[in-house]
């Protein structure tokens, strides 16, 4: 620890580079994730109008999902973009089981120009959040 200490303060020009490339890292890092929702903010953008697309499959989404959402698999999420096409005035959240396949489809999303933003730990947050889920068949997708 001296030794650390002693490199700090023998070398403080480099000391300082490091610390803004690993800020500069840590940045892009959060600007290429996207953009995210907590569950309780997903709410209120329900309320303002957000049009929520469910990633997962069929059948986990009628056993459950967030009221007025749309029902768009992630296996077939090259079609997404054409479904999103229909709803460019308003805010689209994408929402899967974990976070992992929303974060996926929002990057492709992105490099094909949609903006989307998705909920932060999937539906699992939002059941943690004891947030209600509706069940039965999707609106038309």
């Amino acid at each position: 620890m001296e030794r650390v200490l002693e490199f700090i303060l023998n070398h403080p020009l480099n000391v300082f580079a490091f610390l803004m490339m690993l800020l500069l890292l840590v940045l892009n890092e959060v600007r290429r994730i996207g953009k995210t929702l907590s569950a309780k903010d997903l709410v209120s953008a329900i309320n303002q109008g957000a049009v929520i697309i469910d990633l997962r499959a069929e059948k986990d989404f009628e056993h459950g999902h967030i009221i007025n959402s749309i029902n768009h698999p992630f296996s077939k999420v090259n079609q997404l973009g054409a479904l999103l096409d229909n709803y460019k005035d308003k805010q689209i959240v994408l929402a899967c089981s974990n976070g992992r396949q929303s974060t996926t489809a929002q990057h492709q999303m992105k490099r094909e120009g949609h903006e989307v933003i998705r909920l932060s730990g999937g539906l699992i947050e939002w059941s943690v959040a004891n947030l209600p889920l509706v069940k039965g068949k999707s609106k038309a997708s």
